[in-house]
């Protein structure tokens, strides 16, 4: 919710050139000190935030250990059925598509393959795969099988993702109005704001 409202608050500072979903997905880091879960991945701060071809950290910057990786976009389907997925991870690892969970391979474990199905209607569906590293070796893939055919390579232009930047304004010098900073004090006591907000605290 924070997200959306700084969102809505900034959105005359997003260039044109910046709108609308690119090929790809937007892949946020975390360093993290313990193994985690879907929902104890907000317990860490994210590290970086970058756009990814696919659901793997290879072209990604992240140390050797102890590290997660939130995938979050679309991912389109070209046909209408029930769908086959396969994730391969080495630590732990979650595919959610359309908030639903399709494959729980979390835990840490060697470098092994979960499969999950859904089904899908033609079309994009909103699409997120969580990993986690702690130690040793570090291994991540998936792949899909489309209705009644065998597993394959997702190929990279199914995902998308609208990853919002903003321009920093340009610096310039603040001028206190000192009558207009006199009558905003006056107000502040009047209309009885102290009772909820102390000047210099945090709001």
């Amino acid at each position: 919710e924070a997200d959306a409202i700084a969102c809505y608050l900034l959105r005359d500072q997003v260039t044109a050139a910046r709108e609308g979903p690119k090929t790809g997905l937007i892949a946020t880091r975390y360093d993290i000190d313990r193994p985690i879960k879907p929902d104890t991945i907000s317990q860490f701060d994210p590290v970086e935030t970058t756009i990814a071809s696919s659901v793997s950290f290879d072209e990604l910057d992240h140390p050797d250990d102890r590290f997660a990786i939130r995938f979050t976009g679309m991912i389109k389907v070209p046909s209408s059925g029930v769908w086959t997925f396969e994730l391969v991870s080495d630590d732990g690892s979650w595919l959610f598509i359309d908030g639903d969970l399709v494959i729980d391979h979390g835990g840490l474990h060697s470098n092994v393959a979960r499969q999950g199905t859904i089904e899908l209607e033609a079309g994009d569906h909103e699409f997120e795969v969580l990993y986690f590293e702690l130690s040793v070796d570090e291994d991540l893939a998936l792949e899909w099988a489309p209705p009644g055919q065998a597993l394959q390579p997702i190929p990279e232009t199914a995902f998308s993702a609208e990853m919002i930047t903003f321009d920093m304004p340009e610096a310039h010098s603040f001028v206190v109005d000192e009558a207009m900073r006199q009558t905003g004090e006056r107000a502040f006591r009047t209309l009885g704001c102290a009772s909820c907000h102390v000047p210099g605290a945090p709001y």
